[in-house]
Parts: structure tokens; C-alpha cells; sequence
């Protein structure tokens, strides 16, 4: 365990790293109706017999905090109602979650206070919820080619582990 504290570095940069692939690889499809007598040629993928989709990366989830944002604005200049804007602060709040361990992680690489090891533990654990809902419950069966996601769940899953142990080891060190 000894080399888990000793290489924080490496895999914190190595958990950076891999967050930014899944960001950047395919997470969800713009679905476009395309009838089932053409073709869906690449980039496009076939859904259904009527729809193609178009994918998009996880970094697509920044329109739904710029949604929010946009929506702030309006609200603040009274050309949209509070209660029309807390309709769309629940995507904004699911692109927060997923970032927070990113944002953590990196100011850990610089900084390492059991403080700051616990919020990114916290943040790992509640970024697991929502890609795990997305993957369970994915309206086009879980399609193979939605990788980011996929890896992005991994990379939770190994950044929980990581940082437990990385604590409990810090944690018996001390004592």
C-alpha cells in the first residue's frame, strides 16, 4: 500500500488523463429522423428503422450548464419564470457532478490535504450515480459505440478504490 501513497502523482495524472478521453469520446446520440429506406452513412450510426444519431462527446454536456446559465440570465431579466428555470437546473447540476471529480483531481496533484482527498472521494462516489443511470438505462440498448461513458464508469470505479485506499493507507500512516 506504501506504493499507492507514494505515486499519487502518477495516478491522479493518469485518472486526468483518462477522464479527458472519455470526455472526448462518444457519450449519447442527436437522434436525426432518417425513414428506414436510406442509408445512415458515417459519422451517423442506425438506432432504429427510423432514426440515425449523430454522436456527441461528453464534452457536449457543457450546452446543458450553458443551458442553465442562459436560463439565469433570463430569469434575472424577467423574460422567463423561477419555476421555468428550475426545470433546467437539474442538467446543469448533472454536468457539475461529473466535472467536480475532474476539477478536484487536478488541484490535488498540486496539493494533497486529507481535506481536499475527501471531497474527491465524495465526488467520485456521486459521479458514479448518474453515468451508471445512463448506461442502465440507455434508450438505445447500450450500444457499443457510446465508449466514453462506458470508460468514464470505469474510470469512477478505479478512482473510488484508488482514493479509499489511498486514504485508509495515509490515514494508518499518521496514526
Amino acid at each position: 500500500m506504501e506504493w499507492l501513497v507514494n505515486k499519487k502523482i502518477v495516478w491522479r495524472g493518469l485518472l486526468l488523463l483518462l477522464f479527458f478521453l472519455a470526455m472526448a469520446g462518444p457519450w449519447m446520440f442527436d437522434r436525426i429522423w432518417v425513414p428506414a429506406e436510406y442509408t445512415c452513412s458515417a459519422p451517423f450510426v442506425r438506432l432504429d428503422e427510423n432514426f440515425c444519431g449523430s454522436p456527441l462527446s461528453g464534452f457536449w454536456l457543457v450546452n446543458l450548464l450553458m443551458g442553465v446559465l442562459w436560463g439565469l440570465r433570463e430569469l434575472l431579466m424577467g423574460r422567463m419564470s423561477f419555476a421555468g428555470w428550475v426545470k433546467e437546473a437539474p442538467a446543469g447540476l448533472v454536468f457539475l457532478i461529473l466535472w467536480l471529480p475532474a476539477v478536484l483531481n487536478f488541484f490535488l496533484l498540486f496539493k494533497n490535504s486529507r481535506r481536499l482527498q475527501v471531497a474527491s472521494l465524495v465526488s467520485w462516489v456521486l459521479a458514479f450515480l448518474p453515468v451508471l443511470l445512463a448506461v442502465l438505462f440507455d434508450p438505445v440498448k447500450q450500444f457499443p459505440g457510446l465508449w466514453g461513458r462506458w470508460l468514464y464508469l470505469l474510470l469512477v470505479v478505479a478512482a473510488i478504490v484508488l482514493e479509499s485506499s489511498a486514504l485508509s493507507a495515509g490515514k494508518s500512516a499518521t496514526v
